[in-house]
C-alpha cells in the first residue's frame, strides 16, 4: 500500500494503530501471565472463591431448611429415590410379562384339551332295587 492511499484509509490507519497496541503489550502481558506470582494468585483467588461458594451453599441450605423449603440435596434424594422406583417398576414388568406368557401357555394347552373329542361317556351304573 502507497502512503497517500493509508493516509486516506481509516481502516489501514486503524489497523496500524491496533498492531502497534498489540506487539507493545503483548510481551509484557505473557511475562506477567507465565509468571509464578501471577500463578499464585490466581490459584489462591479459586481457593477463596470456591471456599466462598461452598459457605454460601451451606448457608443457603441452612437457611432454605429453616423455612421448611425443600433444598437442591432434597430434590437430588427424590431424583434417586424416583429413578429407583422407576427401576424397580421396570423389573416387575418383566416378571409380569414372563407370567402373562407362561398363562397363555397354558390357556393355549387347556384350550386344545378342551376343543379334543371328549372319549365316551361311561355308562351310568344301574341302580339296584332294594
Amino acid at each position: 500500500m502507497s502512503t497517500a492511499s493509508s493516509q486516506t484509509d481509516p481502516f489501514a490507519a486503524w489497523k496500524q494503530m491496533f498492531d502497534q497496541f498489540e506487539q507493545a503489550f503483548t510481551k509484557p502481558l505473557q511475562e506477567t501471565l507465565n509468571s509464578e506470582a501471577f500463578a499464585s494468585t490466581l490459584g489462591d483467588t479459586r481457593e477463596r472463591q470456591l471456599a466462598s461458594q461452598q459457605a454460601m451453599r451451606e448457608g443457603m441450605e441452612k437457611y432454605l431448611q429453616s423455612m421448611r423449603v425443600p433444598t437442591k440435596s432434597d430434590h437430588a434424594a427424590l431424583a434417586a429415590q424416583v429413578v429407583a422406583l422407576e427401576t424397580k417398576i421396570e423389573a416387575l414388568e418383566d416378571r409380569f410379562d414372563v407370567v402373562e406368557d407362561k398363562l397363555d401357555q397354558i390357556l393355549a394347552k387347556l384350550s386344545t384339551l378342551n376343543s379334543a373329542p371328549a372319549a365316551a361317556p361311561a355308562a351310568p351304573k344301574s341302580r339296584r332295587s332294594r
